[in-house]
């Protein structure tokens, strides 16, 4: 999947992951698509900046499972602050997550680990999407199935 890179530099992705591994992986990654990213460890700096901040994210990708808070806990707090970005949750145990709390918050779930190819996949479909998903899905799962997109 090749992303348009004079389209993906004006969109900004939020991403939330308590792991400095991964965090810096994941920025990585979005920043090779052209994204604009903007990384936090802390889920509440987070939701502090899209508080304050004027510009809205064009998409939110966050950890499920941190210590302060859960990624869902997280999502929760900022759809009530009223940004209305999709999000993608990454978990190592996407089948605990639940799906109906996922739904409502308009993620979707991705196993871990993720590719860079099923990252971008996700990532272009959520752009196409103006509001937040009906449906979450659940995909890429660690036990090695892997919906259409990846």
């Amino acid at each position: 999947m090749q992303v348009d890179m004079r389209e993906s530099k004006f969109k900004s992705v939020i991403i939330v992951d308590d792991d400095h591994e991964a965090l810096m992986i994941h920025h990585k990654m979005v920043s090779l698509m052209g994204y604009h990213a903007l990384s936090f460890n802390i889920p509440q700096d987070a939701i502090n900046y899209l508080q304050r901040s004027s510009h809205e994210a064009s998409l939110i990708i966050t950890d499920y499972q941190m210590p302060e808070m859960s990624g869902l806990e997280m999502l929760e707090a900022i759809r009530a602050s009223g940004t209305k970005a999709p999000a993608l949750m990454i978990s190592g145990n996407p089948e605990e997550i639940c799906k109906i709390r996922a739904e409502k918050c308009g993620a979707s779930i991705i196993g871990k680990p993720i590719r860079m190819k099923a990252l971008a996949n996700h990532i272009a479909n959520c752009m196409a999407i103006d509001q937040p998903s009906a449906t979450a899905a659940l995909c890429c799962s660690s036990q090695g199935s892997f919906c259409k997109c990846c």
